[in-house]
């Protein structure tokens, strides 16, 4: 299974607006670009996740499932995100290495 976390980022958010094109125009995507993301998400998960009726994206009974176990990973990765980039232990590492090294193994 191959689900990214902008993928579960999308599909969060067409849940919560219910509109494709809202979605394109918070994140600065393409409606398209929205579209097959879904699309291959529920290719790596190997069921719809949408009932598609008049051109309109419904929650079916999988991805209700699918969202009530997604959404708190996706909160709990977002606050593991923050706390890191606000921790105080944050730094730079310096790695020294002759030029051989540098040149060829270090890419």
């Amino acid at each position: 299974m191959d689900i990214t976390l902008r993928q579960i980022e999308i599909f969060l958010n067409v849940v919560e607006t219910g509109h494709l094109t809202q979605v394109s125009k918070d994140m600065n995507l393409s409606q398209s670009a929205i579209s097959m993301s879904i699309k291959e998400l529920e290719t790596s998960i190997g069921k719809p996740l949408f009932d598609r009726i008049n051109k309109r994206l419904t929650l079916n009974e999988v991805g209700r499932s699918f969202h009530s176990e997604i959404k708190p990973l996706f909160k709990k990765i977002l606050d593991i995100q923050t706390e890191f980039q606000n921790s105080p232990n944050k730094g730079n590492i310096r790695v020294g290495a002759s030029t051989t090294i540098v040149d060829y193994i270090m890419p």
